[in-house]
């Protein structure tokens, strides 16, 4: 059962995702066809979790999963972390795979970075584009099914955790690589987590973590002003030397 849930998550985001991805075939840019569909995804939850899906309780939502089907905790003093890490860092690797050693996963890095030479070279740029957002709304449907299983156990409401828009500073820390992007997710978890802990022990507000959040995304998207910084300052402390020649 717990398989079936997991894929069946999986399958629900690819769906979801192969909307826009579809959409995009006929000219519609992905980044306003996903934002749209965010509001009709969450009332479409919403209304299932308080509707057909509502379980008894106090907390509107879903009934909890059994603990037959839930994934299990990892231990050893890690709170609630769950298994789902595991299999999280599982869908790094295929995705690595994928994307890094094979040939569809060649075509659509290259859809990606350049349309026309991609067009140009013989692939379609329609079809690489609908996989690569259908393929993405399928790895956050995964996402999604492993925290209703493992996290909490159930859909409470209202759910919205900005785990998605969270995802694009991760894979911009992570330089949109599938390494990168797995010690992103833990920066970003860490100090999240670390910030409740943090506030509850010193009185340092929670916000603090978005504030350093912010100036590291700052820093990682301006790489062209860091370089020019670093390489000015590189090229100060080398004049003179035999260095300057090189760092010029």
């Amino acid at each position: 059962v717990l398989i079936c849930a997991i894929v069946a998550a999986g399958l629900g985001g690819f769906v979801w995702g192969a909307i826009p991805g579809v959409l995009k075939i006929y000219g519609a840019h992905e980044v306003i066809t996903t934002i749209m569909l965010n509001f009709v995804g969450i009332n479409l939850a919403y209304w299932l979790a308080r509707n057909p899906l509502a379980g008894e309780g106090l907390v509107p939502g879903t009934d909890f999963v059994p603990e037959g089907v839930r994934i299990a905790r990892l231990g050893g003093g890690l709170g609630a972390a769950h298994w789902g890490f595991a299999l999280g860092i599982l869908a790094a690797v295929v995705a690595y795979l994928l994307i890094w050693r094979t040939t569809k996963g060649f075509e659509i890095r290259a859809v990606g970075l350049s349309p026309g030479s991609a067009r140009y070279a013989g692939m379609s740029v329609a079809a690489n584009g609908f996989l690569a957002i259908a393929l993405g709304g399928m790895f956050a449907g995964f996402g999604g099914g492993l925290e209703a299983l493992g996290t909490f156990g159930k859909v409470s409401l209202p759910f919205i955790s900005n785990l998605g828009f969270n995802g694009i500073g991760v894979a911009l820390l992570g330089r949109n690589h599938p390494a990168g992007v797995v010690i992103g997710a833990l920066f970003f978890g860490g100090l999240a987590a670390g910030a409740q802990q943090m506030q509850f022990a010193t009185g340092v507000p929670l916000d603090l973590s978005d504030v350093l959040l912010a100036i590291v995304l700052l820093f990682v998207t301006a790489t062209r002003l860091v370089e020019l910084l670093i390489g000015r300052r590189a090229r100060a402390l080398a004049a003179g030397t035999k260095l300057e020649g090189g760092i010029a």
